[in-house]
């Protein structure tokens, strides 16, 4: 995925991606680099922190991962991304699941919780 163009739209503001699909943190190969490392490398914005497979998986604990980890960040807590992902991980029954998804980016970071609308 070398040379991958990304334009953003959030300035510096830029997203947290979880891509709940395989091999898209495939980072051991030796010649590409996988899209979420694309997308964190990105010079004109791409995304801030990636959660994403390095292997292949069944899509139900793909979509209940993804689920628990957005339920975790958005907690009343406001839990460090890493440690969201951590507990996320740690209720899903599928072996494959827990040791592929990696997160590319700082785990220490928190994530801009959303502001209260005014309805």
């Amino acid at each position: 995925m070398n040379g991958f163009a990304i334009n953003a739209c959030n300035g510096s503001q830029l997203p947290v991606l979880l891509i709940m699909d395989c091999l898209n943190g495939l980072f051991q190969d030796a010649v590409d680099q996988p899209l979420g490392v694309s997308l964190i490398l990105a010079p004109n914005g791409g995304g801030v922190a990636v959660l994403a497979s390095s292997g292949l998986n069944q899509c139900a604990p793909q979509t209940n991962l993804d689920a628990m980890v957005v339920q975790n960040t958005f907690g009343a807590n406001g839990v460090a991304l890493g440690d969201a992902i951590v507990k996320a991980k740690s209720n899903i029954a599928d072996p494959d699941v827990r040791r592929t998804f990696v997160p590319f980016g700082d785990p220490a970071m928190k994530v801009k919780q959303p502001s209260p609308t005014n309805h």
